[in-house]
C-alpha cells in the first residue's frame, strides 16, 4: 500500500489527478486540506462503536468521514470481513452532532431489523428464508466467481446468488420490485414495527 505524500505515514485512500501529477492523501490529511479550501472545521468524532443487533450479538463499527465539496459523509464499517455497512451524507453546514445521529440511528435501526430468519421445519432441518416481504442488503463483487456474479450482503453475512434464489423460491407467483440506492441513500425509510429494545447499549470509543 502506498503511503501519503503529506505525512509519510497514513496509507493512501484517496488519489487527486491532474495533467501534471497525482497527489496521493490519507483521509486525515485529505480532510484537513479542504478544511482550510472550504473553511469548515470538522469536529471531533468517535472512531468507533459497539451495538447489540436483534439476537444480541455485539456488533463493532469503525466510522469514517471524508469531507468533500459536496458535503461531509459518514460511513460505518463493521470490522469483520463482508460486515453491514451503512452511511449518510450531510450538507457543509450541517450540524455535525446530528449528521452521527443519523449514522447511528440507521446502524441500530438495520441491526434489528434481519432481512433473513432461521425456520426450523416439522423434520427437524433448519434453513435460513426470507423473514418479512423485503430484502435489504448490498452488492459486493465475488472473488470466487471472477466478477460473473455478484456476493449479497445480508445481515452482514454473505450470500451467492444462487442460495439468494433459493430462498426467493418460497414467493413464486409472487410480483417483485428490485430497488437500487447508493450508501446514502434513506429511501428505506423506518419500519415502526419493528421494536428496538430501550436497553439497547452502545459503546463507544474515542
Amino acid at each position: 500500500m502506498e503511503v501519503c505524500d503529506v505525512c509519510n505515514q497514513r496509507d493512501t485512500r484517496i488519489r487527486l489527478t491532474s495533467e501534471q501529477d497525482v497527489k496521493k492523501f490519507c483521509v486525515t490529511c485529505y480532510n484537513h486540506m479542504m478544511e482550510l479550501e472550504l473553511g469548515v472545521n470538522l469536529d471531533a468524532m468517535v472512531q468507533s462503536f459497539t451495538v447489540e443487533d436483534y439476537e444480541g450479538n455485539k456488533r463493532t463499527f469503525n466510522v469514517h468521514r471524508r469531507l468533500d465539496p459536496l458535503g461531509i459523509f459518514l460511513k460505518a464499517h463493521e470490522n469483520t470481513i463482508h460486515g453491514y455497512q451503512f452511511a449518510v451524507h450531510g450538507e457543509l453546514n450541517c450540524d455535525q452532532k446530528e449528521l452521527f445521529n443519523l449514522l447511528m440511528d440507521k446502524v441500530i435501526q438495520r441491526v434489528h431489523s434481519p432481512s433473513l430468519k432461521l425456520h426450523r421445519f416439522p423434520n427437524g432441518h433448519q434453513q435460513e428464508v426470507i423473514a418479512t416481504d423485503q430484502v435489504i442488503g448490498r452488492v459486493e463483487y465475488d472473488e470466487m466467481s471472477n466478477g460473473n456474479t455478484p456476493l449479497i450482503i445480508l445481515d452482514g453475512k454473505p450470500y451467492t446468488l444462487e442460495q439468494l434464489g433459493q430462498m426467493v423460491t418460497s414467493f413464486e407467483g409472487f410480483q417483485m420490485k428490485i430497488k437500487w440506492l447508493d450508501m446514502t441513500g434513506a429511501g428505506w425509510g423506518s419500519d415502526p414495527n419493528i421494536r428496538i429494545p430501550n436497553d439497547n447499549k452502545v459503546n463507544m470509543q474515542d
